[in-house]
């Protein structure tokens, strides 16, 4: 096949160059002895047509092009005998000598792929390239550079190569006013030929200009962006090191908050003044005793007396016992600041009335509250009406008392303790 394309390579130079000399329209001309079907230059034939077009810097065929290249796939089919050199071409714009060749066999194997594809043998067909070096027309215009980006079907029959290009190309073309072995006639519209270079150096230069702007802000955003990127990481680092250095102050104060000595805390008693308390739990009953209330006593009572109170603890306190302790803490009243009074036991609410009951009391019914129990309605009317030489006396009452009925059997006792009403004092 190399040898092949260098020998047709080699024919249409040696043509072309004869062509120029003589006059010769390359559209007249044959190589070889032996004719091809008059079919090939029948102008109302399908197969007439003998040139496919490409667009610039690609090979893919278009598809208006499709029904011309049907047309020569079926007459190659019909006549096996012949074989077709389908050269490829390209223009000068688009890129160098080794790159248009590419262009041009990318262009050439496309058509040759696509008649194999309408059913025509491998080996009635042959792919070359001339790339940029078989002008059919002068690139200096719009239409001549068109006409350059081309694939040309080139009939060959016995072992013979046509050199015929298509009528459709010559129709392009300025029509040949000189004949054969005469000389070739200046160019016509010489003005409007070196007019259309012009202009077309004028867009090339522009669009060069464009891309090289183009590439020039790539560039610059692409440093742009760089730089930013940069202050990102910068600022990263910084905020970083911010955060290290607040973590390692708030590690330092936290080592010498523990290592600083703990101040001492005060003592209860921050002022002069005097607070009493009468603590009564009563846990040793006849019927549902407690477990608790003694206990709870003694722990109310020791802790009071670290907030600075003069306790008075009865504990399994019977009534005469909780009557004789409520007068000597009345007896006190007069020069307190504070009166507490605590009571852990059984009460029972009744008619309204609180009463706390005593380890001695045997209930049996009701009524027998008043004579057993001790109302603590009488603590409030103590507190409230012994005065103290402090104005300000603070009156506190806690009753603990277990909400239990069981020790008696009526059904109109109320559940818990009745509601208690204190004097302003309270």
């Amino acid at each position: 096949m190399l040898f092949s394309a260098c020998r047709i390579f080699a024919h249409r130079i040696a043509f072309v160059a004869c062509a120029a000399i003589t006059g010769i329209s390359i559209a007249d001309t044959h190589v070889g002895s032996k004719a091809l079907p008059s079919t090939l230059s029948d102008p109302n034939s399908p197969v007439f047509r003998k040139l496919i077009f490409f667009n610039h810097g690609v090979a893919l065929v278009s598809d208006e092009f499709n029904l011309l290249l049907k047309s020569h796939a079926e007459f190659l089919v019909a006549n096996p005998n012949l074989r077709v050199s389908i050269q490829g071409h390209a223009t000068v714009f688009e890129g160098s000598r080794e790159q248009s060749l590419a262009l041009g066999q990318r262009r050439a194997e496309a058509i040759r792929s696509a008649l194999i594809n309408l059913g025509v043998a491998n080996s009635q067909l042959e792919a070359i390239s001339f790339g940029k070096e078989m002008i059919a027309r002068p690139q200096d215009s719009v239409a001549g550079v068109d006409i350059n980006r081309r694939t040309e079907l080139v009939y060959v029959s016995a072992g013979y190569e046509t050199t015929q290009s298509p009528p459709s190309l010559s129709a392009t073309l300025p029509e040949q006013t000189t004949q054969r072995n005469q000389a070739k006639s200046p160019p016509q519209n010489l003005d409007s030929g070196k007019s259309d270079r012009e202009r077309l150096t004028n867009e090339v230069e522009a669009e060069r200009k464009k891309r090289q702007e183009l590439e020039e802000r790539l560039a610059a955003e692409s440093k742009e962006r760089e730089r930013l990127a940069q202050e990102a990481k910068e600022r990263e680092r910084l905020l970083a090191e911010a955060n290290e250095r607040e973590k390692q102050l708030a590690e330092a104060k936290e080592r010498e908050r523990q290592q600083a000595p703990q101040p001492q805390r005060p003592q209860a008693v921050l002022r002069n003044e005097r607070r009493l308390a009468l603590i009564i739990g009563n846990s040793s009953y006849k019927i549902s005793p407690l477990d608790n209330p003694a206990n709870d006593a003694a722990d109310v009572a020791a802790s009071l007396k670290k907030f600075g109170f003069q306790t008075t603890l009865v504990r399994n306190a019977t009534l005469g016992q909780m009557r004789e302790a409520t007068r000597r803490f009345a007896d006190q009243l007069p020069s307190a600041d504070v009166a507490l009074i605590y009571f852990a036991g059984h009460g029972i609410e009744s008619n309204r009335k609180n009463y706390m009951i005593p380890v001695n009391a045997d209930l049996k019914f009701e009524y027998e509250l008043a004579d057993q129990g001790y109302d603590a309605g009488i603590w409030l009317e103590m507190l409230e009406s012994i005065k103290s030489n402090n104005a300000d006396r603070v009156n506190i009452v806690i009753l603990d008392a277990c909400r239990n009925n069981s020790l008696i059997g009526s059904r109109n006792l109320g559940r818990g303790l009745g509601k208690m009403r204190a004097g302003p004092s309270f």
